[in-house]
């Protein structure tokens, strides 16, 4: 998991070195909390690094505790006392606070130049004699398309280098990749001599890592063995649990098995008498449709009845119309009334015919019921 924390910080450092700043890159790596808080312990501060000044909250802070040592408060009612009475200060109240600080913020940041253009802060974090790992093909080709691509942000240069490199040939790939493996053995050779000059260990020693690896694997290893007790232990409760729950279900199983038995007889009843209540449900309605059907055939039989008195009528008063036109031809007055005559008797037999054809269907579907 070290390893892997390792590779992480590698890859952020040399694209800082590709394209000059720091890229946030999205780096899905996987990191033991546990170790990586072993590690982050085992390096000592130096010990030539400037200190930060007190901030004056800070400064008030302690002197306020000071002066109110009688009250034998709690710690936290004392910051909150103390933050109250802090924040209604005006400048001129804090004034005691803040010059010094700044006076000591000024020395400091001068003191934390000089650290850092002396290298001692580089030294600190890295062996200056430690060989320096050659970039890889990639990272060289990316670095000669930084110029081209200094209007693009940092991440959008690190996209457009790796779609650019993607579309070289092969042999376009390895004339850089050469470079890399050349510089790689050069790497290899001085990166022994520097191990067997003791340089190394000498570093170590000087920063505080010296022994760390071997307590830190100690340490690993013993963290190891105790999260697979752990595991073990999780295992063997759920493979309890599950043989707990399976005999509850089997339990249940069969408790069902002898409810659904003792029900049986009950159920089936329930369910005869539900199927006879619906047949009967289902006479009352085909009932109720017959007799609404035999009201309305009664209906249209007495509509076709009248239909058919109307329709005799229509014909005889046709038949006298036709009789007194024929007597008096050169009538115009009785020619007309009888061609009404024989209108008003083709509407009555359209009127018959509707009626016999609506009785017909009726009794069909009274049939049907």
């Amino acid at each position: 998991m070290l390893r892997r924390t390792a590779l992480s910080c590698n890859v952020r450092q040399l694209s800082s070195v590709v394209f000059g700043q720091n890229c946030s890159l999205s780096l899905s790596v996987p990191v033991d909390a546990n170790l990586a808080a072993l590690r982050s312990a085992s390096r000592m501060a130096d010990p030539e690094k400037p200190k930060q000044p007190m901030t004056p909250w800070i400064g008030f802070l302690n002197d306020y505790r000071s002066q109110n040592k009688s009250e034998n408060r709690k710690p936290t009612e004392t910051m909150k006392l103390a933050s109250a009475k802090w924040k209604v200060m005006s400048s001129a109240e804090r004034e005691p606070w803040d010059k010094p600080y700044e006076a000591a913020k000024a020395k400091y940041q001068v003191e934390v130049k000089e650290y850092v253009d002396s290298g001692k802060r580089d030294a600190w974090k890295r062996d200056p004699e430690k060989p320096k790992r050659p970039m890889s093909g990639y990272l060289r080709y990316a670095q000669t398309l930084r110029a081209q691509n200094s209007h693009l942000s940092i991440c959008e240069q690190s996209k457009a280098a790796g779609a650019k490199w993607k579309s070289l040939s092969e042999a376009e790939r390895q004339e850089h990749n050469m470079v890399y493996k050349k510089e790689k053995e050069v790497f290899d050779v001085e990166m022994k001599k520097y191990k067997e000059s003791g340089k190394e260990d000498k570093w170590k020693e000087k920063v505080g890592l010296a022994g760390k690896d071997t307590k830190t694997k100690e340490q690993k290893a013993a963290l190891k063995a105790k999260e697979a007790a752990a595991r073990a232990k999780i295992k063997l409760k759920e493979k309890n649990a599950a043989l707990k729950a399976k005999a509850a279900a089997a339990k249940a199983k069969m408790q069902l098995k002898t409810e659904n038995a003792a029900k049986g007889k009950e159920a089936d009843a329930k369910a005869k008498l539900k199927l006879k209540e619906k047949h009967a449900a289902l006479r009352t309605r085909r009932k109720a449709a017959t007799d609404k059907q035999r009201l309305r055939v009664k209906k249209l039989e007495d509509a076709f009845k009248q239909a058919r008195s109307d329709t005799k009528q229509y014909v005889s008063a046709a038949r006298n119309a036709d009789k007194d036109a024929t007597r008096l031809p050169g009538n115009a007055k009785l020619a007309k009334a009888a061609e009404r005559a024989k209108a008003s008797l083709k509407k009555a037999e359209l009127k018959l015919d509707a009626a016999e054809s609506k009785v017909r269907d009726a009794k069909a579907k009274l049939r049907a019921l």
